[in-house]
C-alpha cells in the first residue's frame, strides 16, 4: 500500500486542524469534569488539586526553554539534511530536560512532606513534570512540521480520559484518580508520538548528547522569560491554596486552568506556524520577513483581547455560577486579572515565532525583570493588603511592565528585522 505523503502547506495545514481539534476534548473535560470534581472533592481537596498540578507545571518551566531549542536546532539541520545534527539536537534536549525534571520532583517531594500531606500527592505535580519531559518528542515532531500525529494521539487520549472519568465514579472523589484524568493523555500522547517518531527515523537513536552546556544555558535563558510570566500564575495557585480561604482558592485555580486551556490554542496553532516560517525564513526577503512579524504581532494582540474577554464571560456566566463561589469580587480586582491573562497569552503567541527564528536575549531579559518586578511588588502588597488585592496589583504591574517590554523589542525589529538569526 502507497504511503500518502505531504508537502510542507498540507503539513501545515493539517497541523492547525488536528490541533485545535485535539482542545475539544480537553475543554470538555473543563466545562464537564472540572465542576464534578469540586463536588465530589469539595473545595478543599479541590484546591489541593489544582495547587499541586500548578507546582507540577511551576516546576518544569525550566525544561520550557529547551522545547524552542530543540524546535530550532532539528528544524535547521533538517532542512540542510544533516541526520547527525538532528539527532544530536534531540539527544541533547532530551538529557538536559532529564536533569531539569529530576531535580523538579525531589522538590515536589520535599514540598509535599513540608506541607505534611499524604505521600501518594506526591504523583500529582510528578505527572506535569514527566509530561513536560516528554514534550520534547512534540517539539521534535513539530520541528519537522508534522505536529499533527501528535494533536491526532492527543485526541485520542484525552477522549479516553474523559470517557474513563464519566464512566469511574472515583476519578470524581479521590484526589489521585482525579489528577490522572485530568493529566495522564498528555505525556502518552508524547510518548506514542516520539515512539512513531524514532520509528520513521532510526537515525535519531544515533545522537550524542554534545552540547549540553550551551542548552542548558540558552534553555534557561528562554525559559527564564517565558517561564517566569507562567511561574507568577502558578505559584500564585499555590500559595492561594496555602494562605487563602478554600472557596478563593478553588475559583483562582479554576480560573487559571481556564485560562490554560485558552492559551493551549494559540500555541497549538502557532508550533506548526512557527516550524514553516522558521524552514522558509533564510530564502525570504526583507520586505516578507517584516509582513509576517507585523501579521503574527496584530494576531498575537487580537487573540489576546479576545481571550481576556472570553474568561470574563466563562467566569460570570459559568464557572462562579455552576461552582457555586458565592463571594462577590470588586471589578477593580477582577478585570486586571482578565487582562492579565490576555496579555500573557498575547506576548506568548508573539514570543513562541520570534525565539524560534531569533535568540532574542534582550527581549527575554525586559520580560524576565517585568515578572520578577510584578512578583516583587506583589509581595509588598501583601504585607499589607488581602491575597486578592495583592493578585490585582501584580496583574496591573505585570501587564504594564510586559507591553512596555513587547514595544520596546518589536520596534527594534522591526527596523531591522534581520537582526541576531538565531544560530544552531
Amino acid at each position: 500500500m502507497k504511503r500518502i505523503r505531504f508537502d510542507g502547506r498540507a503539513k501545515l495545514v493539517l497541523s492547525l486542524i488536528l490541533n485545535l481539534a485535539s482542545r475539544a476534548p480537553g475543554a470538555l473535560s473543563l466545562v464537564v469534569l472540572l465542576p464534578m470534581i469540586q463536588k465530589g472533592l469539595g473545595n478543599a481537596d479541590y484546591a489541593t488539586l489544582l495547587a499541586l498540578m500548578s507546582l507540577g507545571a511551576l516546576l518544569s518551566l525550566p525544561q520550557g526553554g529547551a522545547n524552542t531549542i530543540v524546535r530550532r536546532r532539528i528544524g535547521r539541520a533538517h532542512a540542510t539534511g544533516d541526520e547527525r545534527a538532528e539527532a544530536n539536537a534531540l539527544a541533547d534536549a532530551l538529557v538536559t530536560k532529564g536533569l531539569f525534571a529530576f531535580g523538579a520532583c525531589a522538590i515536589a517531594v520535599a514540598y509535599i512532606f513540608y506541607r505534611g500531606m499524604p505521600t501518594e500527592l506526591v504523583i500529582l505535580p510528578a505527572v506535569g513534570v514527566v509530561s513536560a519531559l516528554a514534550a520534547t518528542f512534540d517539539n521534535a515532531r513539530a520541528a519537522y512540521n508534522e505536529h499533527y500525529w501528535t494533536a491526532t494521539l492527543q485526541i485520542i487520549f484525552q477522549t479516553l480520559a474523559v470517557g474513563v472519568a464519566l464512566l469511574v465514579p472515583a476519578t470524581r472523589t479521590n484526589i489521585v484518580l482525579a489528577s490522572l484524568c485530568l493529566q495522564l493523555h498528555m505525556p502518552l500522547a508524547s510518548l506514542a508520538t516520539g515512539f512513531q517518531m524514532i520509528r520513521a527515523r532510526p537515525y535519531l537513536l544515533r545522537g550524542r548528547s554534545e552540547e549540553i552546556a550551551t542548552t542548558i544555558k540558552d534553555g534557561l535563558l528562554l525559559s527564564i522569560s517565558d517561564g517566569l510570566l507562567l511561574a507568577v500564575l502558578n505559584s500564585s495557585v499555590v500559595l492561594m491554596e496555602a494562605t487563602a480561604r478554600a472557596e478563593f482558592a478553588a475559583w483562582y485555580g479554576t480560573l487559571v486552568r481556564f485560562f490554560q486551556t485558552l492559551l493551549a490554542p494559540v500555541l497549538l496553532v502557532v508550533l506548526p506556524v512557527a516550524s514553516f516560517v522558521a524552514l522558509k525564513w533564510a530564502n525570504w526577503e526583507t520586505r516578507r520577513r517584516q509582513f509576517m512579524m507585523r501579521a503574527i504581532r496584530l494576531g498575537a494582540l487580537g487573540y489576546g483581547l479576545l481571550a481576556a474577554l472570553a474568561l470574563y464571560v466563562l467566569d460570570v456566566a459559568f464557572i462562579r455560577p455552576t461552582m457555586s463561589f458565592e463571594f462577590r469580587i470588586e471589578p477593580v480586582y477582577a478585570i486586571p486579572l482578565y487582562v492579565q491573562f490576555g496579555a500573557i497569552i498575547g506576548y506568548r503567541a508573539f514570543s513562541s515565532i520570534y525565539f524560534v527564528i531569533y535568540r532574542g536575549p534582550r527581549l527575554a531579559w525586559r520580560v524576565s525583570i517585568a515578572a520578577l518586578v510584578a512578583i516583587g511588588f506583589g509581595a509588598l502588597v501583601q504585607m499589607f493588603a488581602t491575597p486578592l488585592a495583592a493578585l490585582a496589583s501584580v496583574a496591573i504591574c505585570l501587564t504594564l511592565t510586559l507591553a512596555l517590554a513587547n514595544m520596546i523589542s518589536i520596534e527594534k525589529l522591526m527596523h531591522d528585522p534581520t537582526a541576531s538569526p538565531a544560530a544552531g
